[in-house]
């Protein structure tokens, strides 16, 4: 029975594709000659807009330790509340993120995500206590699971079918450039007193400009067919596609239709029968084991890396993220150019490579720093290694003694290095670092990504989409909240050499598993995976 129903879900899909590419090629010739209009570009931008207050919201957390320390008593474990919440707040949005797009609209939950990020902000910039700093920090969490998931939906149904993928990357740049934002924000406030709180309060600027300009777009065509209202769902598709005939249309929206028919009839147990369970579990892993590869969690807490590398100074270490940052953006950029022209398996197979060996380097240079130093039980046991002591948020590395670690209680920080004496190898802790995060963008950062819209089924894109992403929320979560606690038993090598190994497996599950996509249609893909 389960088979017939597989079958007849294939053949559905087959006579879909088949409706929308070849019976009538005229059909396709105004498909590939419509062009990108102003309007949809302003579309497209407001929507990406959530993308920039995911990116600027995320590089927050590690800017806020850096100043945090001036009004809390930050311990390591505070610093991970501080972070798990966040990634605790994206995980339970990236759940609730495609029953609300289905129940209220795509429009309605990138308003419902805005004010998430507005609430969080303003919310850590008042903030008094701790408890109300973590409350914030979750409720911005809930914008950034919810933000993240729904703006590249939305992007995905309003675009033209062939400037779909040019358009989806005005969501990832933007976030992107919204990390370099952050730091030049908390370069600007750092010197002030409570200057984490005017960063923060910043960070409510776009989403409050976006409430405004989310008056002026559409809801999706997908979406208001859905909801039977055909007559608005027309009128998107003719500012999506101006000067088309009312034919085109028509086959446009009934396309639509089975889309949402073919959707409708699947569930969430279809992704465990035949022919979707291979692809299913080829998604889910490949969306999850970038969080076994720490790179997110090393941006979470890059700042804390930079201070365990022997800075001690809020502005240096800012400055040298932003260059860390720029030069990540750069490879995002350049990763989106290059997923088309080298492929997706190649470009995973070469980046991860590079990766490793990235991750190989930035451990050995903490060898050199700090050697196997795991954390303390008083500053006074690290005696004169300086890295290890600035590493540890309680400790400072005084002048005194010829220099000495010692509690940062009570203790006047002005006797205190801001830099470790003689501390050349923290050249070759930047390099590694930006090399390693350089890498991670060009592709671990954006394929899996791709990938996931193009290995599911059709009829179970959708809640393959939902389930992976929250699989991969979860274990940011996990990997997120783990990192302090590792690094206080086995090192910052030996935490970093585990995400190259992690990253080692990445690299033969890709070359086992995942087939090249570019250039092929939906039904090769689905062949290779059979």
């Amino acid at each position: 029975m389960e088979r017939n129903k597989s079958d007849l879900l294939k053949e559905e899909k087959k006579n879909l594709h088949q409706y929308l590419d070849d019976s009538d090629p005229t059909l396709r010739e105004v498909e590939v000659r419509t062009k990108v209009t102003p309007f949809l570009y302003y579309i497209v931008i407001v929507a990406s807009l959530s993308g920039f207050a995911v990116g600027y919201d995320t590089a927050i957390v590690g800017n806020a330790l850096l100043m945090l320390g001036k009004d809390y008593n930050l311990t390591d474990t505070s610093k991970t509340m501080i972070v798990g919440a966040t990634t605790l707040g994206g995980t339970i949005g990236s759940l609730g993120a495609g029953w609300l797009a289905d129940f209220s609209g795509r429009k309605s939950a990138i308003y419902v995500a805005a004010a998430f990020f507005i609430i969080g902000s303003l919310l850590m910039a008042l903030s008094s206590t701790f408890t109300v700093l973590l409350i914030s920090r979750l409720i911005s969490g809930f914008g950034i699971g919810i933000g993240n998931m729904i703006a590249t939906l939305y992007i995905c149904e309003i675009s033209p079918k062939f400037h779909r993928g040019e358009l989806v990357t005005y969501n990832m740049v933007l976030s992107n450039a919204a990390i370099i934002i952050s730091v030049l924000t908390g370069l600007l406030f750092e010197s002030y007193s409570g200057g984490w709180r005017w960063m923060s309060a910043a960070a409510s600027v776009i989403p409050l400009i976006q409430l405004f300009a989310l008056l002026f777009i559409p809801e999706t065509p997908r979406f208001l067919v859905k909801k039977s209202d055909f007559e608005n769902a027309r009128k998107v598709l003719s500012e999506i596609y101006p000067n088309s005939s009312h034919e085109f249309l028509d086959k446009e929206i009934e396309a639509i239709r089975s889309v949402v028919a073919e959707d409708t009839k699947s569930s969430y147990i279809d992704l465990l029968h035949y022919p979707n369970l291979k692809p299913s579990l080829i998604v889910i892993a490949i969306i999850t084991l970038p969080e076994f590869c720490g790179f997110d969690t090393i941006m979470y807490y890059s700042t804390i890396l930079l201070t365990m590398a022997g800075y001690n100074n809020v502005n240096d270490i800012l400055k040298i993220s932003l260059i860390v940052y720029g030069l990540n953006f750069i490879a995002t950029v350049l990763g989106l150019f290059l997923v088309d022209r080298v492929g997706r398996r190649k470009l995973l197979l070469y980046t991860l490579f590079a990766a490793i060996i990235g991750l190989f380097l930035l451990g050995l240079s903490f060898v050199f720093i700090t050697g196997f130093t795991t954390k303390q039980d008083t500053c006074s046991d690290y005696k004169n290694n300086c890295n290890g002591c600035l590493g540890d948020g309680r400790c400072v590395f005084s002048k005194q003694n010829g220099g000495i670690c010692v509690l940062k209680d009570n203790f006047n920080l002005f006797d205190a290095y801001d830099t470790c004496p003689n501390n050349h190898t923290s050249v070759f802790i930047i390099c590694s670092l930006t090399f390693s995060l350089m890498t991670y963008a060009l592709g671990l950062g954006n394929v899996p990504w791709l990938l996931q819209s193009e290995l599911l089924p059709l009829n179970i894109r959708g809640r393959g989409v939902g389930v992976s992403t929250a699989s991969n929320w979860v274990f940011t979560f996990v990997f997120a909240i783990s990192f302090l606690p590792l690094v206080g038993v086995i090192t910052v090598s030996g935490t970093l050499w585990m995400y190259a190994i992690f990253t080692l497996l990445t690299w033969w599950f890709v070359f086992l598993f995942i087939p090249e996509t570019a250039g092929k249609s939906l039904e090769e893909i689905e062949k290779l995976l059979k």
